[in-house]
Order: structure tokens, then C-alpha cells, then sequence
């Protein structure tokens, strides 16, 4: 959820795209070239707060508010709504450049399958199922966090606003470097921090398998099923 108010930039951050390697390029990260943020959920933490106590009564705001303070451990993965109806991003700020990286859901499952399972259990089988179970199974109880990497793409960059929803900039996965340094020169932005030799998410697409090692009729049907949305809007081949 990152946002830059000296150089009105928002960036949105959608799991399991490079965010990580953005925010440490853009200095949004407090913690560049680890592999977790540590310490700048506390503005938005205080916004939910102020939020809750604004909405509901003082003696029923801690009750509302249970669960959205959980959002503010994984701010970097607010949805474009969700920093609206929050105030993070006020939708009448027409100078706000938005932007965020996109990828390919083929690929994109790959990479949700291995941060969500133990390696020991990395196999055929089980990823066969998570593409069968993990984008379906949802419930109210799971933590924002889990839910965010449930998401299809799409919803990460819809909003109140057609106008603000048709503003944000698409960075490709597949095109990372090209497409933000393309980015930066047409919006004169300046990478903060050099994390492109570092080790980050960009590095690590050589180390694992790739969905073409694991792909079947069976798993390419089920992608297909739970991300059409993703692959019709980003305009994705499958």
C-alpha cells in the first residue's frame, strides 16, 4: 500500500509480484533488501483507528475495529477500495500517480504455491490441489493477509471511481525492468535504492520451477476457471 506523498505516487501492491523489490527501489520499504517490511504499518494503523472511532460510537469502536487493525500488518496489500474507504488515498487527488505490478496467473499460482507450502511437500500432487483448493477456499476468519493473496489481480486496482481506476499504470511482471524504467522516465521518478543485483523476488524466478514443468490438463483448467478474470482484463493468453 505504499504511498509516496513528496512525489504524490501510490503504489499498489499486489502478493507475489516483485512488490517487495518496488518498494525497495522506490524507498517505500523500511526494511530495503530483506525479505519483510518491519515498521511502516503504524500510519495506517492509526488511520484505522481514527477510522472506527469516527464511524462508530466509542464504546462499540474497539468491537468494529477487531480485525481491520490485523490489516494494518499487511498494508503494503490494501486493495485501490480499500485505501480509499480508509483514507489513504483520497480518489479526488487527480496529481496521484497510481501504479502497481501485474503478472501472469500461470505463473503467479506457481509462486503462491511455494510461499504457502513447506518445501518437504512441494510435489506434483499437492499442486495440482492447491490450484484446486487454495483460490476457492475462503472464509470470513482468515486474516487479511491470506485473503490478499487470495485475490484475483483485478481486484486490486478497482475503484469507487472509473476515472482513478482507469489512471493506474500497469507494470508487467514478465517486463519488470523495461516497463518501470519506461515508468520512471515518463513520470521523472528516480530509484532510491539499486536492488536489481540484490536478492529479491526478480532473482528468484530462476530458482524454482517454472509452470511449464508442472503444468496438466488438469491444473491448467482450474487456473483458468479461478483467474479468468485476471487473464481477460491484464489480456493474458491462456
Amino acid at each position: 500500500m505504499p504511498r509516496d506523498i513528496l512525489r504524490n505516487f501510490v503504489f499498489i501492491h499486489i502478493p507475489k509480484n516483485a512488490g517487495k523489490f518496488a518498494e525497495d527501489r522506490y524507498g517505500l520499504s523500511d526494511n530495503p533488501l530483506k525479505q519483510k517490511n518491519i515498521n511502516h504499518r503504524d500510519n495506517l494503523r492509526s488511520r484505522i483507528a481514527g477510522f472506527a472511532v469516527k464511524t462508530f460510537n466509542s464504546r462499540t469502536a474497539k468491537k468494529h475495529a477487531k480485525g481491520m487493525f490485523e490489516m494494518s500488518l499487511v498494508g503494503q496489500h490494501l486493495t485501490l477500495i480499500e485505501m480509499e474507504a480508509f483514507g489513504i488515498l483520497n480518489y479526488k487527488t487527480a496529481e496521484d500517480t497510481i501504479f502497481t505490478i501485474i503478472r501472469n496467473p500461470f505463473t503467479r499460482i506457481v509462486s503462491l504455491f511455494y510461499h504457502h507450502t513447506l518445501q518437504e511437500n512441494q510435489n506434483q500432487k499437492n499442486f495440482d490441489k492447491f490450484c484446486e483448493e487454495f483460490p476457492i477456499d475462503i472464509n470470513p476468519n482468515m486474516s487479511h493477509r491470506l485473503l490478499a493473496h487470495k485475490r484475483n489481480q483485478c481486484d486490486f486496482v478497482k475503484s469507487f471511481n472509473a476515472e482513478i481506476e482507469n489512471k493506474v499504470i500497469i507494470i508487467r511482471f514478465e517486463n519488470l525492468i523495461s516497463d518501470l524504467n519506461k515508468f520512471e522516465i515518463e513520470n521523472n521518478l528516480a530509484p532510491k535504492v539499486d536492488v536489481t543485483s540484490q536478492n529479491s523476488d526478480i532473482n528468484k524466478r530462476g530458482k524454482r520451477p517454472k509452470y511449464s514443468q508442472l503444468e496438466n490438463k488438469f491444473n491448467r483448467h482450474l487456473i483458468i476457471k479461478n483467474y479468468e478474470n485476471d487473464f481477460v482484463r491484464f489480456n493474458y493468453d491462456y
